[in-house]
């Protein structure tokens, strides 16, 4: 299982990477420093459990907080759940992770941290309206189409 959750961590630097650029280029610099810092987090985790494999747990516990704490960067930088995409659903991912690694007890203190997060993106934007808006418009056809 430590297998599945490193491989899930290498996959995510390169999509996480994506978006950092696409949060840049559409006008929301700090919802890209928040992702440029869990890439960051996440690959420092990785060279951890590299050179020191026994603090496996440890070093994972810090890539599950980093998810959580920048999904809910997002979320709150695009003003809440709804206007952010649901963005906080990847905050889950900690909670699936340390089920698969450590077991009901530390997975059930995980989702307690997820519930507060989703619990936050919806207080919080009733006193704060976020940066940014997220663009959901559908986009134009190409000029040569008929």
């Amino acid at each position: 299982m430590k297998r599945l959750i490193v491989a899930v961590l290498w996959i995510s630097l390169p999509a996480t990477s994506v978006w950092v650029v696409l949060n840049v280029v559409q006008g929301a610099p700090l919802a890209g420093v928040a992702l440029a810092a869990v890439a960051v987090l996440s690959l420092t985790v990785l060279v951890v459990v590299r050179a020191h494999p026994g603090r496996f747990p440890a070093a994972i516990q810090f890539a599950f907080l980093g998810n959580n704490l920048g999904s809910l960067a997002q979320t709150l930088l695009f003003g809440g759940l709804l206007p952010s995409g649901l963005n906080m659903v990847w905050a889950f991912l900690g909670v699936l992770g340390a089920l698969i690694v450590f077991g009901y007890r530390v997975a059930a203190y995980w989702l307690g941290a997820f519930v507060f997060s989703v619990a936050l993106g919806v207080v919080v934007p009733s006193f704060w309206d976020g940066l940014y808006t997220l663009d959901t418009s559908p986009p134009s056809p190409p000029i040569w189409s008929v």
